[in-house]
């Protein structure tokens, strides 16, 4: 009886850094997300730019 509590309680431990690793793996892709986003964007505003002086 014990070897199956102690089975179930490493599947919960696993579990949990399984939940914990997904947490900051999606921190981090939306962290690159924002800095990808932030990149067009200044991209965006230095070709309108572009285009208003050349005219």
């Amino acid at each position: 009886m014990t070897d199956r509590s102690e089975r179930r309680e490493e599947i919960k431990l696993v579990l949990e850094y399984l939940k914990l690793v997904i947490s900051v793996g999606g921190i981090v892709t939306l962290y690159f997300a924002l800095r990808q986003w932030e990149a067009a964007t200044n991209a965006a505003n230095i070709a309108v730019y572009q285009r208003m002086t050349g005219e």
